[in-house]
């Protein structure tokens, strides 16, 4: 994980939509950082074929990097129709 101090706090709300460039608090991505949409919420994860979200606590973040209606930073550009929850 990043030590820098522009990190929040994964049990902090984001205040305004966006793509977020976020770390995983539990070291799955090692030293890596991805990019989270957040809204309504709930950190939205892109998949090839619509979306699944994640609940709080488990991203540090830091933005917002990117208007949330763009596509994905990662280049994923699934319908926002197809949402799926966990």
């Amino acid at each position: 994980m990043s030590d820098d101090a522009e990190w929040h706090s994964e049990h902090e709300e984001p205040t305004e939509p966006g793509w977020y460039l976020c770390d995983a608090v539990d070291g799955r991505w090692g030293k890596e950082f991805k990019y989270r949409a957040w809204g309504h919420g709930l950190w939205w994860i892109p998949l090839p074929d619509g979306w699944i979200s994640s609940n709080m606590g488990i991203y540090r973040w830091t933005g917002p990097a990117y208007d949330v209606n763009l596509p994905s930073p990662h280049g994923d550009n699934p319908s926002l129709t197809k949402r799926k929850t966990t």
